[in-house]
């Protein structure tokens, strides 16, 4: 996972995760908090297809380090 792997640890991270992909929300967002960020889940990444998106976990999620 780029996020946990990187060396750079940016303020602000705004990622769309795919759970198809094997990036599935719950994950993403342990390892961000992991690495102390405060994350925020703001949604299905398109709401015109929120039906596939909800079936293969896609959404988008803000994080900041706190």
């Amino acid at each position: 996972m780029i996020i946990r792997d990187g060396t750079v640890r940016p303020r602000v991270i705004l990622v769309e995760t795919h759970g198809f992909r094997g990036a599935p929300t719950k994950a993403v967002k342990e390892v961000m908090e992991g690495l102390g960020y405060f994350v925020s889940d703001l949604g299905f990444a398109e709401v015109e297809k929120m039906s596939e998106c909800y079936e293969n976990d896609i959404r988008v999620l803000l994080a900041v380090r706190i």
